[in-house]
C-alpha cells in the first residue's frame, strides 16, 4: 500500500503506477488517498465505519 499526496484546494490528483499487468485502485476518504495493489486472484473487500474507511481485506484463492 502505498501513501499519495491530495491538495485540498485542487480536484484532481496525479498517480504514478509502474507499468505492469496488475490491477490497482486508488482508496480516497478524509483528504487521504492510498494505492493498493489487488490480487491476480480473489477478492478485496472495503470495511467502512460511520462513512469512513477503516480497512480493506485482501482474500486470495485458487480454482479447484
Amino acid at each position: 500500500m502505498k501513501s499519495i499526496e491530495l491538495t485540498p484546494d485542487i480536484s484532481t490528483m496525479k498517480v504514478e503506477v509502474p507499468v505492469t499487468n496488475e490491477a490497482y485502485m486508488v482508496l480516497i476518504c478524509e483528504g487521504k488517498a492510498k494505492l493498493i495493489k489487488l490480487p491476480e486472484n480473489g477478492e478485496t473487500r472495503i470495511v467502512m465505519h460511520q462513512k469512513k474507511i477503516k480497512r480493506h481485506l485482501n482474500t486470495e484463492g485458487e480454482e479447484f
